[in-house]
């Protein structure tokens, strides 16, 4: 029978030295599993394009609008009959499938994660967004730095925090699989769709193309700005694809520092992979003009929904943690879901 998955044993000389041996031929082994589904390029998984019996994969990378991404990665789960489709970080001890995974964690762990468990069912779509890098970055530090510990928005404390190593390539680190180092094309490949939250609309009809559901699968209410707002949700209603660290900041400081060789070859990476992924969501558009006609429909049918169940997303939120949780599918992903199933059907 196979030994139980445990941890290395940490004392002892010879006889540690096999069982670690042993140990991590085993953790090879697990994560060797996902070769024929995960860590492939979408073109390895193209026969297997079912995404009504495949485990949905959603990487959530953070101020990417990844809480509204999320939302519509659970909406289209929950269309076609996936479980967690309200849960948070517990599919990771559950073992029924398919699923969807649509949390905060790197890719390369999840692929690990993920090897573990020894998932039966293929993996169709991996998705994930991106965002502007100086955006994405200003971003992070306001909702972390600021928000959440009262620190002062000073150009000296971003300058500071944006320039430690954690902080370079953020996105890319973020999304690459484990055999992809250094190659963007390799980790645009290795997705089915990367969606840029500055062309938020595009990438939700472009995801619903991909996978095969209808536009009403992946609207959205955003889920961190005013449900009033009818821009896409990047955090800034910045529709133009400009930089919002320009339009968030008036500091002559920060853009200085934004443009400066320093913080471009730093995140040389994330820009790269910016850059490749707003070409190819651009090009899937020029390829296919059904998606043209797709976007206003989705746009107008969008434009309803924000009226119709917008106004309400306030009064709810707001009210009580036990309404939050009837109004969302998971935290603040997917909010809104039931005053859209009763406009649209699901």
């Amino acid at each position: 029978t196979r030994e139980p998955l445990t941890t290395p044993p940490c004392c002892g000389m010879a006889s540690s030295n096999r069982k670690r041996h042993r140990w991590w031929g085993r953790v090879a082994r697990a994560t060797a599993v996902l070769a024929a589904g995960l860590l492939l390029p979408k073109e390895g998984r193209a026969s297997r394009r079912n995404a009504t019996s495949s485990n949905h994969v959603f990487i959530k990378v953070n101020k990417c609008a990844s809480s509204t991404a999320a939302g519509v990665a659970r909406r289209v789960a929950r269309r076609l009959g996936l479980r967690h489709v309200r849960d948070g970080q517990q599919w990771l001890d559950r073992y029924d499938e398919p699923r969807i995974f649509a949390n905060h964690v790197r890719r390369v762990n999840l692929e690990a994660q993920l090897g573990f468990r020894r998932l039966r069912r293929p993996v169709f779509p991996v998705w994930t967004m991106l965002r502007d890098p100086a955006a994405r970055a200003l971003s992070h530090f306001t909702f972390v730095d600021v928000a959440r510990y009262g620190r002062d928005a000073t150009d000296a404390a971003v300058i500071k925090k944006l320039t430690q190593p954690n902080f370079r390539n953020w996105m890319f680190e973020y999304v690459r699989p484990a055999r992809c180092a250094t190659s963007v094309e390799c980790v645009v490949d290795a997705f089915d769709v990367v969606g840029v939250a500055e062309l938020f609309d595009e990438s939700m009809v472009l995801l619903a193309d991909v996978v095969g559901v209808p536009l009403s699968s992946v609207l959205y209410l955003p889920a961190k700005v005013s449900s009033a707002s009818r821009h896409p949700p990047n955090d800034n209603n910045n529709t133009t694809g400009e930089s919002a660290a320009t339009t968030q900041s008036s500091s002559a400081g920060l853009r200085a520092f934004f443009a400066s060789p320093a913080w471009l070859e730093a995140n040389e990476l994330d820009y790269a992979l910016y850059a490749a992924a707003r070409r190819r969501l651009e090009e899937a558009f020029d390829r296919t003009p059904k998606l043209r006609a797709d976007l206003e429909t989705f746009r107008a049918t969008q434009h309803t929904a924000v009226e119709a169940c917008g106004s309400l997303q306030n009064e709810t939120t707001s009210s009580s943690a036990a309404s939050r949780r009837d109004w969302c599918y998971w935290g603040d992903n997917g909010c809104g879901f039931e005053c859209m199933d009763r406009l649209f059907g699901m």
